[in-house]
């Protein structure tokens, strides 16, 4: 990891001293616009994680490269294409990047839902979530969950750790979840929290998801994230998975108010990949 942050400061570099001498009456030059950005502090340890899922509907499978950041009281989970593009964007400077460069980075990084994050504020025990859905982003709070694990038999090592093995019943699915006692945080990818230990695998009885630790770091880096709650449609957990899955399952429908075809008729979309971690 220490090896990537190195590479991405000097491709970053490059990047925007090719973009400076590239002129500025194109509108590529112009400032890239972040929203604010919340910083919570150092990250004591990263992990990366391998999201496989599968749409039973379609019978297709899709991958995502994720990370989770960890604090002493704050965790971040997103797209590790748009944690690497965020590192970037850094090391030249949010107030210096332009449009041009930022466009560059996301398609370099393979930036994929951007919107998307889930913060653990583990004094408040809160959790944030954000999402995009359809034409924008939506955001909720919610109190931080309780999985009320079972121990099981067994143990499984994974990323050089030896895992103790839990089980729970979570939303509509069970989950079985193998996490390192040597590494003392109570956290995990998605919103796994709960267990003596980091969740460094985990996966859905039915086979459906799985999150697969792939490499564990404890680089020099913050713990922050975009805070969009000025952007973003507040909402609750609720209405925003019931948002997504009309958004995924009926596009159509959802969109039938705002695009049309040129000839008037109502627009046809297929639907999309879709099979998220909560049923309920």
């Amino acid at each position: 990891m220490k090896k990537i942050i190195a590479t991405l400061m000097l491709m970053s570099v490059c990047v925007f001293l090719n973009a400076q001498s590239a002129g500025s009456s194109y509108d590529g030059n112009k400032i890239y616009r972040f929203p604010p950005k919340k910083d919570c502090g150092p990250s004591v340890i990263q992990v990366k994680y391998l999201h496989k899922i599968i749409d039973p509907v379609l019978e297709e499978e899709s991958e995502k490269e994720e990370i989770l950041l960890v604090g002493e009281n704050v965790s971040v989970y997103k797209n590790y294409g748009n944690y690497l593009f965020s590192l970037a964007a850094d090391s030249i400077g949010r107030d210096r990047l332009t449009v041009k460069e930022g466009l560059a980075l996301s398609r370099k990084f393979n930036q994929k839902d951007a919107s998307y994050y889930i913060v653990k504020q583990m004094n408040e025990k809160q959790l944030i979530c954000n999402s995009y859905v359809s034409m924008g982003s939506m955001w909720y709070t919610e109190a931080l969950p309780s999985f009320g694990w079972e121990m099981l038999e067994g143990s499984e090592t994974v990323c050089e750790h030896e895992c103790k093995k839990a089980k729970a019943s979570f939303r509509g699915r069970i989950w079985l979840v193998w996490f390192a006692t040597d590494i003392s945080y109570s956290d995990g990818p998605w919103k796994f929290n709960g267990l003596p230990g980091i969740v460094l695998k985990a996966e859905s009885e039915d086979k459906e998801h799985s999150f697969v630790a792939q490499e564990i770091t404890r680089d020099d880096v913050n713990v922050s994230y975009d805070d969009k709650s000025k952007t973003s449609i507040k909402t609750t957990r609720e209405k925003l998975n019931k948002a997504l899955r009309r958004h995924k399952t009926n596009p159509s429908q959802s969109m039938a108010d705002v695009v049309s075809t040129s000839d008037g008729s109502p627009l046809k979309i297929n639907r999309m990949f879709f099979n998220p971690e909560e049923k309920e």
